[in-house]
């Protein structure tokens, strides 16, 4: 059994970390990963050698008048998890909704082996 982990680096370097739970169910993991203010094109989700990252930027809005004060980042969010062997990758899914990324990844099912005795 695989626990999910997150990374220890972590690219963001503001204080705007992109916050996530992760439950373990018998038979897949979810995370709800906190993106608000993103659309769902800006957000990029890969596998890579056993390691699930979670990509999303915010471009800078164009101004016509004077900044004032400017309180929002802008740039490039990244969070990675170690994820391990047993998640089928091929049958993951992911929603956003209402500002929360929703990841589903299955379990790969162990079967027991066998051997009959001739």
């Amino acid at each position: 059994m695989t626990t999910m982990q997150p990374r220890t680096e972590n690219k963001v370097t503001r204080s705007h970390p992109m916050h996530c739970d992760v439950i373990e169910f018998e038979d897949r993991y979810e995370l709800n990963l906190d993106l608000p203010g993103f659309q769902k094109e800006e957000i990029r989700i890969s596998v890579e050698d056993s390691n699930l990252t979670v990509e999303a930027a915010h471009s800078a809005q164009e101004n016509t008048g004077k900044m004032l004060r400017s309180e929002r980042y802008t740039g490039p969010y990244a969070r990675s998890f170690h994820i391990g062997k047993d998640i089928d990758c091929e049958n993951a899914g992911a929603a956003y909704t209402d500002g929360v990324l929703k990841i589903t990844l299955r379990k790969i099912r162990k079967v027991p082996a066998t051997i009959d005795i001739q």
